[in-house]
């Protein structure tokens, strides 16, 4: 069986995927996905993000707590990536912030977004940003792709501050949990 997939970029022809998945890891940017307009006033990384010194980042901006450990659970499937953020609690990954089981997320794919410097690359976050371990490829996002929402789901690479969708089934993307917000 054959499933065609809407192409985002200049793709059609090589967006063929045989069965439910034979070309793991395959990646489709999203054309319609400009950078965010700059937050207004530009604020210093030292100023938007604080290291709470128990595992934790503010962002001042968003008021999302994030992970300070960008690199705590390594690259996984979807599936285990909700399950392992939704499973994160205080005494794991470095925290000791009283956390418990069920308060910790994965970022949709504006959270994860709002975090990108499109000046700066490898990785593209504001420079003295007061995370550890940042990987330069992608993150997952919780939010599923609408063009086949059982399959895909978008993430945000580090590197450059692309946004892309990959199979939920491929363990290619990192896990970076956050809490607050939605």
């Amino acid at each position: 069986m054959t499933h065609r997939l809407p192409c985002f970029t200049l793709c059609r022809p090589f967006l063929t995927v045989l069965g439910l998945g034979l070309l793991v890891g395959l990646t489709i940017l999203d054309a319609s996905a400009a950078p965010p307009a700059p937050v207004a006033p530009i604020i210093s990384a030292a100023t938007r993000f604080t290291n709470n010194g128990n595992g934790t980042v503010t962002d001042s901006v968003t008021g999302l707590i994030w992970l300070k450990n960008a690199n705590c659970f390594g690259v996984q499937t979807w599936i285990n990536a909700l399950s392992l953020v939704n499973g994160l609690a205080s005494g794991n990954c470095g925290l000791t912030d009283g956390s418990t089981a069920g308060q910790w997320r994965l970022p949709n794919r504006n959270e994860l977004q709002s975090l990108i410097d499109y000046t700066r690359s490898s990785p593209a976050l504001p420079d003295g940003h007061s995370f550890d371990n940042v990987q330069n490829n992608s993150y997952r996002s919780s939010t599923s792709a609408a063009a086949a929402p059982s399959f895909y789901a978008w993430g945000v690479s580090l590197e450059l501050g692309n946004v892309n969708a990959g199979f939920k089934t491929s363990a290619f993307s990192y896990v970076w949990p956050v809490r607050g917000g939605q």
